[in-house]
């Protein structure tokens, strides 16, 4: 009962921290050039957003929109995100796949790009699974990459081919004022750049729009809770005995707790990550002295009760193989430490053949800094929710080397649903 209530708190607690997403005011324009007003949940996108949910002022109804229904949304202080379908150069993440052809390969893609700069020279970008795409607009014009590529050349020396420099000097000469070889594809030095264009062409009220904190870290962080329900196995072995084992029964439990994931993006920005988590858990399991156990007493009815509240600190890595545009399943793998609060390994004597009241005595509340891995499987949907199996290898609770109980084991298997705030 104790552990169905817990698990029911976990999960009314789970289900109230997904409810604090915030809509904020905005706008997007759909397919027949309507402007609807509304409230949109500001997810703070690392990555260019395909499906977007919002609700009508007045509305507690939660609708969505995708790059297929709308050419272009905004929230309120934010840069818009505009629907543009071109060819978009492919980035190779690491130098074993950069190519020796110095021309960009293009595949067409109709995705939402976000403004960075708005002006008479606009900017914006594209942030893809494994790249980074820049695009620029003239005035009232199309929206159109830049392109860019590093290639291998034949002294095997990395090289760039830096066609972006000659499509803004193309579109925005300027009397060449502004020394376009210091340019680096970049955002850093694009946005420069585009100020000064701006200010070239006249324009003193372009605006100039942050990034998120997300967008600003150099390796992208999301934080994750997690719910669901851990089976134990405990078993202890005697010190007289080193053969002989007691195995407890098996018992489960709720599990809960936070992670923090940091991806590289030298891996692909949804590809590999590191993650750091705390999660909590507890169980109680019983062991009956038998007739054949050594300790068995025959006046006696005596039962050895473990009572362990676990607090598991893991660091590890993660990484993700695309099923389809918004599933993935993962695998990952962890060091494991545990901390013990208010845990004790019980010996609770009854008498049989006389009138005694009934014993209980601590065999150990000393813990052991046993530490251990983790594996698990997972499914991602659309980076948002999560579901994992894993299970931990063996480790030690009490300190081995005591008097009576020599050693001991913990078995863990869990099945854990998962939430990403971004």
């Amino acid at each position: 009962m104790k552990n169905c209530f817990a698990l029911f708190i976990c999960l009314l607690t789970f289900h109230g921290l997904i409810a604090q997403i915030t809509f904020e005011p905005g706008y997007f324009i759909d397919n027949d050039d309507n402007k609807i007003e509304c409230l949109i949940q500001n997810e703070r996108w690392l990555f260019s957003p395909e499906i977007v949910s919002y609700r009508l002022n007045g509305s507690t109804d939660i609708r969505s929109f995708s790059v297929g229904d709308c050419k272009e949304f905004k929230i309120a202080g934010q840069g818009a995100y505009k629907r543009v379908s071109a060819g978009f150069p492919i980035t190779q993440s690491t130098l074993k796949k950069k190519e020796k052809n110095p021309e960009p390969e293009l595949v067409r893609k109709t995705v939402f790009v976000q403004n960075i700069i708005e002006g008479k020279a606009s900017f914006y970008w594209y942030v893809g699974d494994i790249d980074i795409v820049y695009l620029f607009s003239k005035e009232d014009g199309p929206i159109e990459v830049l392109l860019y590529k590093k290639y291998v050349g034949d002294d095997l020396k990395v090289r760039e081919n830096n066609i972006f420099k000659r499509q803004l000097l193309k579109d925005f000469p300027c009397d060449n004022r502004l020394d376009i070889q210091k340019v680096k594809y970049s955002r850093k030095s694009l946005i420069k750049y585009f100020e000064e264009i701006n200010t070239c062409l006249g324009d003193n009220s372009f605006v100039v729009y942050e990034r998120t904190a997300k967008q600003k870290a150099n390796f992208p962080i999301t934080l994750k809770v997690w719910g669901g329900v851990q089976q134990y196995g405990y078993e202890v072995g005697l010190t007289s005995r080193p053969g002989e084992v007691y195995e407890f029964e098996n018992a489960s439990g709720a599990k809960f707790g936070g992670e923090v994931e940091a991806f590289f993006p030298y891996f692909g920005y949804k590809k590999a990550s590191v993650i750091l988590s705390a999660q909590y858990g507890s169980f109680t399991s019983d062991y009956l002295v038998q007739p054949d156990d050594f300790i068995y007493n025959p006046s006696t009815e005596q039962i050895l009760t473990g009572d362990f509240s676990i607090l598991e600190l893991m660091l590890g890595a993660r990484y993700y193989f695309d099923i389809t545009e918004k599933s993935n399943v993962f695998l990952e793998a962890g060091f494991v430490t545990n901390l013990y609060p208010n845990s004790v390994l019980n010996n609770r004597r009854t008498f049989l053949l006389i009138d005694r009241p009934t014993e209980t005595s601590e065999v150990s509340t000393a813990q052991d800094n046993d530490s251990g891995a983790s594996f698990g499987l997972g499914y991602s949907y659309n980076r948002r929710v999560y579901l994992r199996f894993n299970f931990i290898t063996n480790q030690n609770i009490i300190v081995p080397g005591l008097s009576v109980i020599n050693r001991d084991e913990v078995s863990r298997i869990a099945l854990s649903l998962g939430y990403a705030f971004w």
